[in-house]
């Protein structure tokens, strides 16, 4: 397996459904009951808006930093 990455948006969605629950309070949402080597990283927006520009964008970065610091990321090689 080895090292995962783990991204949470920086904004609590809010629904009415969620008030009163704190699902986010964990650092890492509870993946470190599956995950025993991740990262936490926090990207702008919200659960919907962090795939939404520009906050996509950002995403993208995060994600492709993260691959090619921890050799995840494949490459065609020539």
């Amino acid at each position: 397996s080895g090292p995962a990455m783990v991204v949470k948006a920086q904004e609590r969605l809010q629904l009415p459904s969620l008030q009163n629950k704190h699902i986010d309070d964990d650092k890492d949402s509870g993946w470190y009951q599956w995950l025993s080597d991740s990262t936490v990283t926090l990207v702008p927006g919200n659960h919907i808006t962090i795939m939404n520009t520009p906050n996509v964008d950002e995403l993208a970065k995060v994600i492709f930093s993260w691959a090619t610091k921890n050799g995840r990321l494949n490459t065609p090689q020539n």
